[in-house]
């Protein structure tokens, strides 16, 4: 398997970036633990390999199902948490299959793991990029609130992605950081890989991303978002921006932290993360 969000190449980048991510990471967990539920049943919807998971926070489930299409997910996660108890593996679409599990394990929680903001993606690369496509599968994200009533879930996912670059001021003028006119634009290349650097310079890197968190209760409209990246002095986002289609996954009232992930040195990606309660509609 080969493909946008999963793979090989997808796992050796995980690998190599682990110090880029660890502070984003960090924050993830850190959600989970105070926003999450800590112990029961988990069902993993598109976890990978659970490069963004904290085992500590997973071994206080006594019981994993994870869901992925991926045949590496398995070995990896075991490779990546050690001192997890090994998950119930289904290998299966994990959205293809959302309503069985619902019924099959009725009493758990539910973490789609950073897969939601990745459909969009995974349709333009199997050749389905028309309008018509992009407008369903933002209809059925969102849709899933209403599927998942009465069940506790939550979502780690991409809200937007592109280019970024050190600032290039011009004398009188300002930047412009408009979004794309498309709702999404297809990745054509590879996202190029972080240049070499020194270990120190990586982690502030990360800590100054993790600086940039917003969390709050209300949804965060993207302009805002890209503004917040400039703000920081560090880097500016410029070219086309993606839209990952996530904006209405969420009710519009809940807690949720948005944060910034250096996917790579010039690359980064707006993650939103939320746990929804059992009661919430």
């Amino acid at each position: 398997m080969t493909s946008i969000s999963g793979g090989l190449v997808w796992h050796w980048r995980a690998f190599q970036r682990r110090a880029q991510w660890e502070a984003t990471c960090r924050q993830i967990a850190g959600f989970h633990r105070r926003h999450g539920p800590c112990s029961g049943t988990l069902v993993l919807l598109g976890c990978s390999a659970g490069w963004m998971l904290e085992s500590a926070w997973l071994k206080g489930f006594h019981r994993i199902v994870a869901v992925d299409l991926d045949p590496w997910a398995p070995h990896l996660f075991a490779l990546r948490h050690p001192r997890v108890a090994r998950p119930l593996w289904i290998r299966a679409n994990a959205l293809a299959r959302l309503d069985q599990l619902l019924g099959d394990y009725p009493d758990a929680f539910l973490l789609f793991d950073n897969m939601l903001g990745q459909q969009g993606l995974i349709a333009v690369e199997q050749g389905r990029s028309e309008a018509g496509s992009m407008q369903r599968i933002e209809h059925e994200l969102g849709e899933l609130g209403r599927r998942l009533a009465g069940r506790c879930w939550g979502s780690l996912h991409d809200c937007i992605s592109g280019p970024v670059r050190r600032p290039q001021p011009m004398p009188g003028c300002r930047s412009e950081r408009a979004l794309p006119a498309k709702p999404l634009l297809p990745i054509t290349s590879a996202l190029p890989a972080l240049t070499a650097a020194s270990t120190a310079t990586v982690s502030s890197l990360s800590e100054r991303c993790a600086a940039a968190a917003i969390e709050t209760c209300h949804r965060v409209e993207h302009p805002r978002l890209l503004s917040r990246i400039a703000e920081s002095g560090e880097v500016e986002p410029h070219g086309e921006w993606l839209d990952h289609l996530s904006a209405a996954i969420f009710p519009p009232a809940l807690a949720r932290q948005y944060l910034l992930w250096p996917f790579s040195a010039t690359y980064w990606h707006w993650l939103e993360i939320g746990w929804v309660a059992a009661k919430a509609r």
